[in-house]
Protein backbone atom coordinates (compact mmCIF):
# COMPACT_ATOMS: atom_id res chain seq x y z
CA UNK A 1 0.00 0.00 0.00
CA UNK A 2 0.78 3.44 -0.97
CA UNK A 3 0.50 6.47 1.29
CA UNK A 4 0.69 10.16 -0.13
CA UNK A 5 2.09 13.05 1.57
CA UNK A 6 -0.02 15.70 2.08
CA UNK A 7 0.81 19.01 0.99
CA UNK A 8 2.47 22.05 2.78
CA UNK A 9 -0.36 25.04 2.41
CA UNK A 10 -4.31 24.77 1.86
CA UNK A 11 -5.49 23.80 -1.24
CA UNK A 12 -8.65 23.37 -3.68
CA UNK A 13 -8.11 19.72 -4.85
CA UNK A 14 -7.39 19.56 -8.82
CA UNK A 15 -10.24 17.91 -9.69
CA UNK A 16 -13.10 20.33 -8.63
CA UNK A 17 -16.67 20.57 -10.22
CA UNK A 18 -17.47 24.26 -10.22
CA UNK A 19 -20.51 25.67 -7.97
CA UNK A 20 -23.50 26.39 -9.91
CA UNK A 21 -25.50 29.10 -8.67
CA UNK A 22 -29.29 30.16 -9.52
CA UNK A 23 -30.26 33.65 -9.00
CA UNK A 24 -31.60 33.51 -5.56
CA UNK A 25 -29.46 35.00 -2.86
CA UNK A 26 -26.54 32.39 -2.21
CA UNK A 27 -23.73 31.84 0.79
CA UNK A 28 -21.15 28.79 0.18
CA UNK A 29 -18.21 27.64 1.88
CA UNK A 30 -14.96 27.86 -0.47
CA UNK A 31 -16.98 28.26 -3.72
CA UNK A 32 -18.66 25.00 -2.84
CA UNK A 33 -15.59 23.34 -2.92
CA UNK A 34 -13.73 21.20 -0.27
CA UNK A 35 -10.96 22.62 1.79
CA UNK A 36 -7.78 20.69 2.24
CA UNK A 37 -5.36 21.52 5.14
CA UNK A 38 -2.39 19.35 7.06
CA UNK A 39 -2.60 18.33 10.32
CA UNK A 40 -0.60 21.40 12.28
CA UNK A 41 -1.05 23.81 9.76
CA UNK A 42 -1.65 27.06 11.23
CA UNK A 43 -4.03 30.04 9.84
CA UNK A 44 -6.05 27.72 7.67
CA UNK A 45 -8.43 29.81 5.73
CA UNK A 46 -12.54 28.89 5.97
CA UNK A 47 -13.40 31.35 3.30
CA UNK A 48 -17.27 32.28 2.75
CA UNK A 49 -18.46 33.52 -0.68
CA UNK A 50 -21.32 35.37 -1.30
CA UNK A 51 -23.62 35.57 -4.82
CA UNK A 52 -26.68 37.74 -5.88
CA UNK A 53 -26.38 39.90 -2.96
CA UNK A 54 -29.17 41.85 -2.36
CA UNK A 55 -29.36 45.08 -0.24
CA UNK A 56 -28.29 43.92 3.44
CA UNK A 57 -28.46 45.06 6.89
CA UNK A 58 -27.40 42.45 8.97
CA UNK A 59 -25.78 38.79 8.20
CA UNK A 60 -24.65 36.25 10.75
CA UNK A 61 -23.05 33.16 10.00
CA UNK A 62 -23.54 29.33 11.77
CA UNK A 63 -22.53 26.39 11.45
CA UNK A 64 -23.75 22.98 13.15
CA UNK A 65 -21.95 22.31 16.36
CA UNK A 66 -23.87 18.68 16.93
CA UNK A 67 -25.36 15.77 14.91
CA UNK A 68 -22.64 16.08 11.60
CA UNK A 69 -20.95 19.21 13.71
CA UNK A 70 -20.07 16.87 16.55
CA UNK A 71 -16.39 16.67 14.63
CA UNK A 72 -16.03 19.48 13.62
CA UNK A 73 -16.46 21.25 17.24
CA UNK A 74 -14.14 18.91 18.33
CA UNK A 75 -11.35 19.94 15.72
CA UNK A 76 -11.79 23.69 15.87
CA UNK A 77 -13.12 24.87 18.93
CA UNK A 78 -9.61 25.45 20.45
CA UNK A 79 -8.15 26.56 17.77
CA UNK A 80 -9.82 29.69 16.44
CA UNK A 81 -7.58 32.64 15.20
CA UNK A 82 -9.24 35.31 13.66
CA UNK A 83 -11.52 36.71 11.02
CA UNK A 84 -11.10 38.93 8.27
CA UNK A 85 -14.04 40.62 6.74
CA UNK A 86 -14.61 42.47 3.40
CA UNK A 87 -14.79 45.94 3.74
CA UNK A 88 -18.62 46.34 2.99
CA UNK A 89 -19.53 44.16 6.03
CA UNK A 90 -17.61 46.14 9.06
CA UNK A 91 -18.42 49.01 8.13
CA UNK A 92 -21.44 49.23 10.77
CA UNK A 93 -19.69 48.08 13.84
CA UNK A 94 -17.17 44.87 14.67
CA UNK A 95 -18.16 41.51 14.16
CA UNK A 96 -19.59 39.67 17.22
CA UNK A 97 -18.03 36.25 17.27
CA UNK A 98 -18.90 32.82 19.04
CA UNK A 99 -16.02 30.76 17.63
CA UNK A 100 -16.86 27.80 20.52
CA UNK A 101 -20.32 27.66 19.13
CA UNK A 102 -19.07 28.16 15.41
CA UNK A 103 -20.86 31.51 15.19
CA UNK A 104 -20.26 34.92 13.73
CA UNK A 105 -22.86 38.65 12.79
CA UNK A 106 -22.17 42.10 12.14
CA UNK A 107 -24.51 44.62 11.30
CA UNK A 108 -23.83 45.65 8.11
CA UNK A 109 -25.25 48.23 4.94
CA UNK A 110 -24.32 47.01 1.94
CA UNK A 111 -25.44 47.52 -1.34
CA UNK A 112 -25.97 44.45 -3.51
CA UNK A 113 -24.68 46.65 -6.67
CA UNK A 114 -21.23 46.91 -4.75
CA UNK A 115 -20.68 43.09 -4.22
CA UNK A 116 -19.16 40.86 -7.08
CA UNK A 117 -20.67 37.00 -7.44
CA UNK A 118 -18.10 34.75 -5.68
CA UNK A 119 -16.47 37.48 -3.23
CA UNK A 120 -15.22 36.23 -0.02
CA UNK A 121 -17.30 38.18 2.02
CA UNK A 122 -15.98 36.57 5.56
CA UNK A 123 -12.56 34.02 6.59
CA UNK A 124 -12.03 32.20 9.16
CA UNK A 125 -8.37 31.55 10.13
CA UNK A 126 -8.08 28.48 12.24
CA UNK A 127 -4.71 26.35 13.59
CA UNK A 128 -5.13 22.64 13.07
CA UNK A 129 -4.55 20.65 15.63
CA UNK A 130 -1.76 17.59 15.03
CA UNK A 131 -1.86 14.52 13.50
CA UNK A 132 -2.67 11.89 15.93
CA UNK A 133 -5.20 14.92 17.69
CA UNK A 134 -7.23 14.11 14.21
CA UNK A 135 -6.90 10.90 13.82
CA UNK A 136 -8.38 10.42 17.80
CA UNK A 137 -11.42 13.13 17.15
CA UNK A 138 -11.94 11.29 13.55
CA UNK A 139 -11.87 7.69 15.01
CA UNK A 140 -14.01 9.08 18.15
CA UNK A 141 -16.71 10.65 15.85
CA UNK A 142 -16.80 6.97 13.21
CA UNK A 143 -15.69 9.16 10.34
CA UNK A 144 -14.58 7.84 7.42
CA UNK A 145 -11.66 7.17 5.80
CA UNK A 146 -11.24 8.74 2.26
CA UNK A 147 -8.77 8.54 -0.42
CA UNK A 148 -7.86 11.47 -2.93
CA UNK A 149 -5.20 10.95 -5.83
CA UNK A 150 -3.52 13.97 -5.04
CA UNK A 151 -4.10 14.18 -1.35
CA UNK A 152 -3.96 10.26 -0.42
CA UNK A 153 -5.97 9.40 2.88
CA UNK A 154 -7.68 11.97 4.47
CA UNK A 155 -10.79 12.51 7.27
CA UNK A 156 -13.46 14.87 6.31
CA UNK A 157 -14.64 17.12 8.57
CA UNK A 158 -18.16 18.38 7.49
CA UNK A 159 -18.74 22.32 7.62
CA UNK A 160 -22.85 22.42 7.71
CA UNK A 161 -24.89 25.59 8.09
CA UNK A 162 -26.96 25.22 11.06
CA UNK A 163 -30.65 26.22 9.72
CA UNK A 164 -32.43 25.83 12.52
CA UNK A 165 -31.31 26.73 15.91
CA UNK A 166 -32.19 29.89 17.34
CA UNK A 167 -29.84 32.60 19.27
CA UNK A 168 -30.58 34.04 22.78
CA UNK A 169 -32.75 36.81 20.80
CA UNK A 170 -34.94 34.23 19.59
CA UNK A 171 -33.86 34.71 16.08
CA UNK A 172 -31.80 32.27 13.78
CA UNK A 173 -28.46 31.74 14.28
CA UNK A 174 -28.06 31.56 10.47
CA UNK A 175 -29.82 34.81 8.89
CA UNK A 176 -29.69 37.21 6.24
CA UNK A 177 -31.19 40.78 6.81
CA UNK A 178 -32.31 42.93 4.03
CA UNK A 179 -33.84 46.51 3.73
CA UNK A 180 -36.67 47.38 6.68
CA UNK A 181 -35.64 44.10 8.65
CA UNK A 182 -37.02 41.96 5.59
CA UNK A 183 -35.72 38.12 6.00
CA UNK A 184 -33.37 37.51 2.84
CA UNK A 185 -34.49 33.55 1.60
CA UNK A 186 -31.23 32.65 0.95
CA UNK A 187 -29.85 29.16 -0.35
CA UNK A 188 -26.39 27.85 1.67
CA UNK A 189 -23.59 25.84 0.05
CA UNK A 190 -22.42 23.72 2.86
CA UNK A 191 -18.33 22.48 2.76
CA UNK A 192 -15.91 20.55 4.52
CA UNK A 193 -12.63 20.56 6.32
CA UNK A 194 -10.21 17.34 4.89
CA UNK A 195 -6.99 16.88 6.84
CA UNK A 196 -4.78 14.20 5.22
CA UNK A 197 -3.05 11.43 7.06
CA UNK A 198 -0.09 9.78 6.42
CA UNK A 199 0.05 7.12 9.15
CA UNK A 200 -3.60 5.42 8.49
CA UNK A 201 -4.69 3.01 6.28
CA UNK A 202 -8.21 1.28 5.92
CA UNK A 203 -8.16 -2.36 5.74
CA UNK A 204 -10.95 -4.28 4.43
CA UNK A 205 -11.95 -7.91 4.88
CA UNK A 206 -12.08 -10.51 1.81
CA UNK A 207 -14.26 -13.60 1.67
CA UNK A 208 -12.40 -16.35 -0.57
CA UNK A 209 -14.44 -19.07 -1.50
CA UNK A 210 -12.54 -22.09 -2.81
CA UNK A 211 -14.23 -24.45 -5.14
CA UNK A 212 -13.86 -28.58 -4.36
CA UNK A 213 -14.64 -31.46 -5.92
CA UNK A 214 -18.02 -32.88 -5.98
CA UNK A 215 -18.12 -34.92 -2.85
CA UNK A 216 -16.61 -33.24 -0.78
CA UNK A 217 -16.82 -30.30 1.61
CA UNK A 218 -16.33 -26.48 0.35
CA UNK A 219 -14.25 -24.38 2.98
CA UNK A 220 -14.48 -20.39 2.69
CA UNK A 221 -11.46 -18.77 3.99
CA UNK A 222 -11.45 -14.83 5.27
CA UNK A 223 -8.53 -13.13 4.41
CA UNK A 224 -7.12 -9.35 5.48
CA UNK A 225 -6.04 -7.77 2.93
CA UNK A 226 -4.50 -4.21 3.65
CA UNK A 227 -5.05 -2.12 0.85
Amino acid sequence: ATTTAAPATTAAPTTTTKLVVGNEPTMAVNNGQKIFATPGQEYAEIPLNLYNVPDTEGITVAFKTDSVGTPTLALLKDSYQLYEAADAFVNLGKWEANPKGLSWGVPSSVKGSDFADGDVFLSLYYNIPDEATVEKIAEANNLELKQDDEYGYYYEFPLVFEREKLNNKDGKLLDWVGTNNTKISATYVDGSICIPVTGVEPTTTTAVTTTTPAGSTATTTKTELTV
